[in-house]
């Protein structure tokens, strides 16, 4: 009979020190940039009410993992951090605190089918910037984005950006009523332009609304996609949003971040949760997204507290096996330095380790007292030196081989 004891549940794993130490040294390093733009960390809780989650565009509600605590609760394991932490912005700060900049690393969790091969729990280090809806503010998000993923290693990578205010522009100039253009943007969402193409073909006369919406799929790329798409539209909606892009483009540019973003005027993200700006890092070596974000401005409101906010995560996991797929991951520091020492020398050896450690060198205690032992530990682990501590001033240091038992 099989026993789950010893296996972890599909979508979860464990995470082995080489792995561990990859995801933690990612985290800092992007936490490190977060908190150099005037980021400061939050904390929410791992689960929350599930009023909290529910109405929230960025996930499905049947991926969220609900339960019922003994008091009769419905709770929920957070399956996105963003509304938890406006819950918490909107509860702990007034309209005087604004803007505020919030930045958090955790663990959400969604049920993700298991042939999707997604994780169902994931990390995500990510910021929030509350209170400004300006050009301003979401070159600084972008920049910070960009500039996140440059500080753990990656450098092949690319973030497309769209502008949710777009799409729908162009089906009002259309002139489609409320369900047809419903259902193009969910082809759209699906990527199932055939359906889009289908649905234009006999519902519009090939005007430039039709060329524009069956052209959307190839309507990727630099500023120039910017003004072709402004050809084909007279709404003054979407010509705002694509005269917002290239401002965003002129400002990255003026950075030297344009090299790293493109455009697609097809990115729509989760229908009604995107008001604006909305973008994603793609990285090769991997299958989903490194990072998402964008612009919610009605997402406070559901809180109590109405005030725009733009922001991201980054999906830890994913960078990690990017940078395993061209070599760049952080490598796991080893043990420097094995202490060993014979009868009535422990205090002497434990000092020096600890003078090793503040020096910031690696130094493990020696934990057998035959000597030989230690040598042959040290062999197997790659531990090059040994200092032996017998009670004299000097320790006698021993040099070690890869692999060996032999003493130096």
């Amino acid at each position: 009979m099989n026993s789950n004891k010893r296996h972890t549940p599909t979508g979860v794993s464990d995470h082995l020190p080489l792995q561990a130490y990859q995801m933690r040294e990612i985290q800092n390093r992007i936490e490190a940039v977060f908190r150099g733009y005037g980021y400061c960390d939050v904390n929410s809780p791992m689960f929350e009410y599930i009023e909290v989650f529910e109405g929230m565009g960025s996930f499905f509600p049947r991926q969220v993992y609900k339960f019922i605590d003994r008091e009769g609760e419905t709770l929920a394991l957070r399956p996105d951090m963003t509304p938890a932490v406006a819950r918490m912005a909107a509860n702990q700060f007034a309209a005087s605190d604004m803007p505020m900049r919030l930045c958090y690393t955790g663990n959400a969790f969604r049920y993700n089918e298991s042939y999707q091969g997604k994780n169902r729990e994931f990390t995500q280090s990510g910021v929030e910037l509350i209170g400004v809806d300006s050009l301003e503010a979401n070159a600084e998000v972008l920049c910070l984005a960009i500039r996140s993923l440059l500080a753990c290693g990656l450098k092949d990578f690319r973030v497309d950006i769209g502008q949710a205010g777009f799409l729908p522009g162009v089906l009002e100039e259309a002139g489609l009523d409320a369900s047809e253009s419903l259902a193009i943007q969910r082809g759209v969402l699906e990527k199932d332009f055939v359906a889009v193409e289908r649905a234009v073909t006999d519902r519009l006369n090939g005007d430039n609304a039709a060329r524009l919406l069956t052209e959307l799929p190839m309507l990727v790329g630099k500023n120039n996609i910017l003004e072709k798409a402004g050809r084909m539209t007279r709404h003054p909606q979407s010509l705002a949003a694509l005269e917002e892009l290239a401002a965003l483009y002129g400002m990255l540019e003026s950075l030297g971040l344009d090299g790293y973003v493109r455009f697609d005027l097809g990115m729509l993200g989760q229908l009604d949760y995107y008001t604006g700006l909305i973008f994603s890092g793609h990285a090769p070596g991997t299958g989903f997204s490194v990072l998402d974000g964008g612009r919610y401005d009605r997402l406070m409101a559901q809180f109590g507290m109405d005030q725009p906010s733009v922001g991201f995560g980054i999906q830890i996991s994913e960078v990690r096996e990017a940078l395993v797929r061209i070599g760049g991951a952080p490598e796991l520091r080893k043990t420097e330095v094995l202490i060993v020492h014979a009868a009535g020398a422990y205090g002497q050896a434990m000092d020096a380790a600890e003078e090793l450690r503040r020096q910031g060198r690696v130094a493990e205690n020696g934990l057998w007292e035959d000597l030989d032992k230690n040598i042959a530990y040290a062999g197997r682990k790659g531990i090059e030196e040994i200092l032996f501590f017998n009670g004299n001033d000097a320790p006698r240091r021993i040099v070690v081989g890869h692999g060996s038992t032999g003493k130096g």
